[in-house]
C-alpha cells in the first residue's frame, strides 16, 4: 500500500486541486516503506512543550494527540494516555539494554528517548472510513476500533473495550510493536525545527466552493 493517509477528520471534505481557490491543508502522511514514528515528523510549533524535560514533552505529545481527537472523545483520550503507559513500560523493561546502546554519546540522550521510536497513533483516521487510529508499520495499516466504530474493510483492525484501555493494553497490540527502537540508530525526536518541503513536494488541497 502506498499513498497518503489522512487523520484528524470526520469525513473528507469535498475537495478540488484549483489554483484559484484559497488552499486549505488537511492533516496527513505519506505511506510508505518507513514505518512512522512519533519522530518521524516535527511536531508542529504551537504543540511545542513549554518546558525542556521528559515530563513536559510527553505531556505536550499527548495533548497534542488529544486535539486531535475530536470533541467528547473520551475512550480516544484514554486510549492515548494507556498508549504511552503502554511505551513507558517496554522501556522500562530494557532499560539497561537500551542505556548500553547510548552510553558512547556520554549523556548526549537517555533510555526514555526511544520513546519517539514507537509507531505514532493517527486519530481520526480515514481509510476511506474513519477509524479512531490508524497505525503504519511501513507494509501495512492496523486500525484501532473503540467502541462501536465500525470495522474498516481490508485494513487489519483491533476492537477495544473500556477495559482494554488500561495495564492490560499491550497484550492486545500486536507483538510486533514491541521492541520499536529496533532498527533505529538513535532517537529522533519530534521536538524539532521543521524543514520546508520543496515546493514541488507540497500538495495543494483546496475545499471546493460547488
Amino acid at each position: 500500500m502506498s499513498g497518503r493517509l489522512f487523520y484528524a477528520l470526520d469525513r473528507m471534505p469535498r475537495v478540488a486541486l484549483a489554483d484559484r481557490l484559497p488552499s486549505v491543508r488537511l492533516p496527513s502522511v505519506p505511506l510508505g516503506a518507513a514505518p512512522i514514528r512519533f519522530g518521524t515528523e516535527p511536531m508542529p510549533p504551537d504543540a511545542m512543550p513549554k518546558g525542556g524535560d521528559h515530563t513536559a514533552r510527553l505531556e505536550a505529545a499527548s495533548a497534542w494527540l488529544v486535539g486531535q481527537c475530536g470533541a467528547y472523545a473520551p475512550l480516544r483520550a484514554r486510549f492515548v494516555a494507556s498508549y504511552f503507559a503502554w511505551i513507558a513500560t517496554e522501556i522500562a523493561a530494557h532499560w539497561d539494554e537500551l542505556a548500553a546502546r547510548l552510553a558512547r554519546f556520554g549523556g548526549l540522550y537517555a533510555p526514555e528517548d526511544w520513546t519517539w521510536s514507537a509507531l505514532r497513533p493517527l486519530p481520526r483516521a480515514l481509510v476511506p472510513e474513519p477509524v479512531d487510529f490508524a497505525f503504519w508499520d511501513g507494509a501495512a495499516l492496523t486500525a484501532i476500533l473503540l467502541g462501536e466504530t465500525k470495522a474498516p474493510e481490508n485494513v487489519p483492525a483491533i476492537r477495544l473495550a473500556p477495559g482494554d484501555l488500561g495495564t492490560g493494553l499491550g497484550a492486545r497490540l500486536p507483538d510486533a510493536w514491541g521492541g520499536f527502537w529496533g532498527g533505529e540508530i538513535l532517537p529522533v525526536t519530534p521536538f524539532r525545527r521543521p524543514i520546508p518541503p520543496a515546493e514541488s513536494d507540497q500538495m495543494s488541497i483546496v475545499i471546493s466552493s460547488t
